[in-house]
């Protein structure tokens, strides 16, 4: 495999599993380390451009510790990269994700009473920390939210509504009705958060959250995906052009994170088509779909 996006190896250290296949000063197993920040961006050099990202929770395999970064790869689909180094605390253990978009975890239930919101994207682990006084546990249960545990020096409570949370094991059902959640989310380019998406990011989650299997980057989707003739597209086909890429909705209706709009958008495939044929990325490259369809 020589492709740096998922190649295990710095020049220095490599995984084991590339013993006999490059020269490294060293192979290691790794080490499985949990996000702690919100939002962690994975680099392509230390202090170098943001390749996607990962969020609270996310394991993250550790290769090397070198100039304050960690280099290794996301666990969930072998990307590599380097991500700067955390204070370290103890681990999250993750009892429930954040369901939506974008949910807002508060010091007090009360929400009149609050400072220092913090916002969470979707997907970022959740660690349920019950009262220990049932009475008023069960007080704040009945007005709808949940106390969860925040890290710390000292662990701190936080307060979440229970509809924006589900348990860590979770499983949609329908990648698109996922990627039409994420309407109006603002478009960053190597994004995979309910804060910002590009267009590649935007189908992994989909297609992760469901329990699917799912590259992150365009390209490495266009080749994974089945392809397909354009007159078959239905709910949860893809459309790719060089460099892009988005969802269909129905026959006629596209899902995608896009740098026109600045924002994951929908609109008629035909109208997409058209303006990303003249303005953006040429011709469509090809239709697909996932392989356990």
């Amino acid at each position: 495999m020589t492709d740096r996006r998922l190649l295990r190896f710095n020049g220095r250290v490599a995984h084991s599993s590339l013993k006999g296949q490059v020269e490294a000063d060293g192979f290691s197993d790794g080490e499985t380390y949990h996000i702690q920040s919100v939002v962690r961006d994975v680099l392509d050099k230390p202090n170098g451009r943001r390749q996607c990202q990962m969020v609270c929770g996310e394991a993250f395999i550790i290769l090397e510790r070198a100039q304050n970064h960690l280099f290794g790869f996301r666990e969930k689909d072998g990307y590599v990269g380097w991500v700067r180094q955390e204070i370290e605390r103890r681990p999250l253990q993750p009892t429930h994700r954040v369901s939506v978009p974008r949910a807002v975890s508060l010091e007090h239930p009360d929400v009149t009473k609050n400072a220092n919101e913090r916002i969470l994207p979707f997907g970022a682990g959740i660690e349920y920390w019950p009262r220990r006084d049932s009475e008023r546990e069960n007080t704040i249960r009945s007005t709808g939210w949940v106390c969860v545990k925040e890290e710390g020096h000292i662990p701190t409570p936080r307060y979440i509504r229970e509809t924006q949370l589900v348990e860590k094991d979770w499983v949609g059902s329908d990648p698109a009705a996922i990627a039409e959640q994420f309407l109006t989310t603002p478009y960053i380019y190597g994004g995979d958060t309910g804060l910002g998406l590009d267009c590649s990011g935007l189908i992994q989650i989909a297609f992760h959250s469901c329990g699917l299997p799912c590259p992150r980057d365009s390209d490495m989707q266009a080749e994974f995906f089945k392809p397909i003739p354009n007159p078959e597209l239905r709910r949860g086909d893809l459309v790719f052009w060089k460099g892009h890429v988005g969802m269909m909705l129905d026959q006629d209706t596209l899902v995608h994170a896009n740098a026109h709009h600045m924002a994951v958008a929908k609109e008629p495939l035909e109208d997409a088509v058209s303006r990303i044929g003249r303005k953006e990325f040429g011709a469509v490259t090809g239709y697909g779909r996932h392989p356990a369809s």
